[in-house]
């Protein structure tokens, strides 16, 4: 689940999101086939992916807090 607040307008949001739902999809799955699986890792991993593509589509700088849950 990815949940912004304040830095973009429910319209520009939807697409936005779900592209950045891809973002982190095809990360982690870049990051299973090198067989990485430290947690810090991760979340360092897709903080950064997501910086570069928020600042890409709205040349802003979010905080992106990554929350990885172990099932």
């Amino acid at each position: 689940d990815i949940i912004t607040r304040g830095f973009v307008y429910a319209k520009e949001a939807e697409e936005l999101i779900n592209d950045a739902k891809q973002v982190v999809l095809a990360t982690i799955e870049k990051m299973e086939v090198a067989n990485s699986t430290e947690w810090e890792t991760a979340q360092a991993t897709v903080r950064t992916a997501l910086n570069r593509f928020v600042y890409e589509r709205t040349k802003r700088r979010p905080v992106v807090i990554p929350v990885i849950m172990e099932l």
